[in-house]
């Protein structure tokens, strides 16, 4: 007996589940305040900057020191960082080279804001740092702000697209997953069918309208005789030509006579290949599949059945006989 076995190939990571979508989407309708980092070492700048950008849409946070901004980057994302370029230990170039040197935080875009008495060589080197804008000290209040602005939005919008990617990628994993599970059951139930048609000892028949054989088990070889490819396309009529419809009369098989016959059971003649013709019983099912009409003939051996019935007997006499009943 041949062993078949079905493996599931589905792996941790495409179990993702509805749920998590629904976080997603929850997640991207609430108002999220947007992180801005501000970094000086005097006191004064940081309040005179947090006057300026203050919004209730801004969570405002202050570094007093390269150092401090640096802990600050590990452990939030931001929209966009105000540097200070004179600071004493790590200055705004050294803290700017290091952010941008860490993946997670090189895409931030900063600006720096250094005194109005700074070269433009000192300029060029922010920029080469990573800068994206300079704000020259004493700076203008709006003009802060409208760039800010300008550099939320973008974040704002990096971040929409971001859920809008994990959203799609959560769904498509759901599917998947899905469609995993689906191929798996069609895999069991093919390798069950396979099974049951290599251990069925009735012969099961499947055939058109016109009667033409469009499958059939391998029980077929030991009933009738054929191979399964010399019976594919053949006449029904060639195996069972002629059936017992609810009376002592046999009379020839013919299609137009199934309708009225299907799920009862009754009996039929059936023509071996070389060795003639034998008893059988045989039950008709129908269906349908893309509307196409498709039947099911089931076939059993009576003589068969008739031997085993007997040898079931002749064991309980056997039996009798050594354990007789009182």
């Amino acid at each position: 007996m041949k062993n078949y076995t079905v493996r599931s190939t589905n792996s941790l990571s495409n179990q993702v589940s509805l749920s998590n979508i629904h976080a997603l989407e929850h997640e991207s309708n609430v108002d999220q305040k947007i992180n801005i980092l501000m970094v000086d070492d005097h006191p004064k700048n940081l309040l005179a900057l947090e006057a300026v950008l203050y919004s209730p849409e801004y969570n405002l946070v202050c570094a007093n020191s390269g150092e401090e901004a640096l802990i600050c980057v590990l452990k939030q994302d931001f929209a966009v960082i105000l540097l200070d370029v004179q600071m004493p230990g790590l200055d705004g170039f050294e803290t700017a080279k290091i952010i941008k040197e860490r993946e997670r935080s090189k895409y931030i875009p900063i600006i720096f804001i250094t005194a109005n008495n700074q070269t433009s060589e000192h300029v060029l080197k922010g920029y080469s740092m990573g800068a994206v804008d300079y704000i020259i000290k004493p700076f203008h209040p709006e003009t802060l702000k409208m760039k800010v602005q300008e550099f939320v939005k973008i974040y704002q919008n990096q971040e929409k697209i971001k859920r809008s990617a994990l959203r799609r990628q959560s769904e498509l994993n759901v599917v998947n997953e899905k469609l995993e599970r689906t191929t798996l059951d069609l895999q069991k139930n093919e390798v069950l069918a396979k099974v049951i048609d290599e251990t069925l000892l009735d012969t099961i028949i499947t055939f058109d309208r016109r009667g033409f054989i469009l499958s059939v088990n391998p029980a077929v070889k030991n009933m009738f005789g054929y191979s399964v490819k010399e019976l594919l396309g053949q006449h029904v009529i060639n195996l069972i030509p002629a059936v017992k419809f609810n009376s002592d009369e046999i009379t020839p098989f013919r299609m137009t006579s199934l309708g009225k016959k299907k799920g009862q059971l009754f009996e039929a003649v059936a023509k071996h290949k070389s060795e003639g013709n034998f008893p059988v019983d045989i039950q008709i099912g129908e269906a349908k599949i893309d509307d196409e009409q498709i039947f099911v003939l089931s076939i059993r051996d009576i003589n068969n059945r008739e031997k085993g019935d007997n040898e079931k007997k002749q064991q309980y006499f056997q039996l009798s006989e050594i354990y007789p009943f009182y």
